[in-house]
């Protein structure tokens, strides 16, 4: 079967799904989800945490179920959240830390030791026209 054939039978099948409208709703309404399965919601509410109590009241007094399970995700999610990633920043510093303590001492221990050479092995480590040289290539 070619695309467009398969693309034609995908819109049949959407066509041939029936439309949702008022009366199909009344009419099949033992059908539907209505109280026999759970339904989520994600409501943002105007004062946040201040208007969950006088939410939850009106949901409860709306839905005639004072037993729906009310979420608030900045106390369950958000907080936990920030305060693991503190703790996690915490650590990753004092990991860093750490390791530019170690690259000090160990690029530190043959910067020393070249500093405090004999001027004689220093100039012979580095002449001037050495220097012009690297110089040179730089360019």
């Amino acid at each position: 079967m070619d695309v467009l054939g398969e693309l034609g039978d995908l819109l049949d099948e959407l066509v041939r799904e029936p439309v949702r409208s008022r009366g199909r709703c009344a009419k099949y309404s033992d059908h539907l989800i209505g109280f026999k399965a759970y339904v989520n919601a994600l409501v943002r509410l105007k004062n946040g945490e201040a208007d969950l109590p006088a939410f939850q009241a009106g949901l409860a007094r709306v839905s005639g179920r004072p037993d729906i399970d009310v979420w608030n995700l900045e106390a369950k999610f958000f907080t936990p959240a920030r305060t693991f990633g503190r703790f996690e920043s915490a650590y990753l510093l004092a990991f860093g830390v750490a390791a530019f303590a170690a690259a000090v001492v160990l690029v530190g221990q043959p910067v020393a030791r070249f500093t405090t050479a004999a001027p004689h092995a220093r100039a012979a480590m580095l002449t001037r026209s050495c220097s012009e040289l690297a110089r040179s290539r730089c360019r």
